[in-house]
């Protein structure tokens, strides 16, 4: 059963203040996404293990400090492009967000760039901050 509400972390390994209009502390939907070999398959079996960097179509290091962009490799995360559902993949680590779900869901909380932690909670946002906290 899913939750009547989504997780949300109000303390911990966050950069950015979690509140009602802010996605830090929140957890990433797991909507089914199309992989660049055109495979549907579930975000979170995509994003592995570690952290992710996730960005609206655009490569997220071409978004981010070179400062930010260092701090978050030295984490072993993995950066990649949400591209939206009438788009196509340009690099393998590319993900087609087919049912806009993905999005939507930045959308809403007006953030471009996320960083997500190991947990799928969203620890960094350009609207708040990409620094590691």
């Amino acid at each position: 059963l899913m939750p009547a509400t989504a997780p949300t972390l109000s303390a911990g390994w966050l950069n950015g203040t979690p509140g009602e209009d802010s996605i830090i502390g929140r957890m990433l939907p797991q909507p089914e996404v199309c992989n660049a070999q055109a495979r549907h398959v579930r975000l979170d079996d995509l994003l592995g293990d570690g952290f992710a960097v996730l960005a609206l179509d655009a490569d997220p290091l071409a978004l981010m400090s070179e400062a930010h962009a260092q701090a978050w490799q030295r984490l072993g995360s993995r950066f990649i492009a949400v591209r939206s559902p009438n788009s196509s993949a340009f690099a393998d680590t590319d993900v087609i967000d087919h049912t806009g779900e993905l999005t939507a869901w930045m959308n809403h909380y007006r953030s471009r760039v996320i960083g997500v932690r190991p947990d799928r909670f969203v620890a960094a946002s350009d609207a708040s901050g990409l620094g590691t906290p």
